[in-house]
């Protein structure tokens, strides 16, 4: 499950950009939303609840996977700290949520 998480964690440090700075939130603040609020949309609407969370090698971006089990939706959410405050700017979510299972070969000894 670790494996899992790492890899997930990971293709979403890839796939958003690095970091944000203040001047680049300054232009996009109206496509940013404050965590608390945006956190309090995926717990009420969604019934997710926080599964993963990681932190980028320079410590800048906090990356967290929420889940809803029952229904299988799941939200990943980049966190950039803006001028001292938690921002998600960026976030995919999806259905189909489910734990992926490693099958292990057991090689047979004659």
């Amino acid at each position: 499950m670790k494996t899992i998480s790492f890899i997930l964690i990971l293709l979403c440090l890839i796939s958003f950009p690095r970091e944000v700075s203040s001047q680049q939130f300054s232009q996009r603040q109206s496509r940013c939303i404050p965590y608390e609020k945006f956190i309090n949309l995926l717990k009420t609407e969604y019934t997710e609840s926080l599964k993963f969370r990681g932190i980028s090698e320079k410590g800048k971006v906090l990356v967290e996977v929420w889940v809803n089990e029952d229904s299988g939706t799941f939200t990943i959410v980049r966190i950039s700290m803006i001028e001292g405050k938690k921002g998600v700017c960026r976030s995919i979510g999806g259905d189909a949520w489910h734990e992926a299972v490693e099958k292990v070969k057991k090689e047979l000894e004659f």
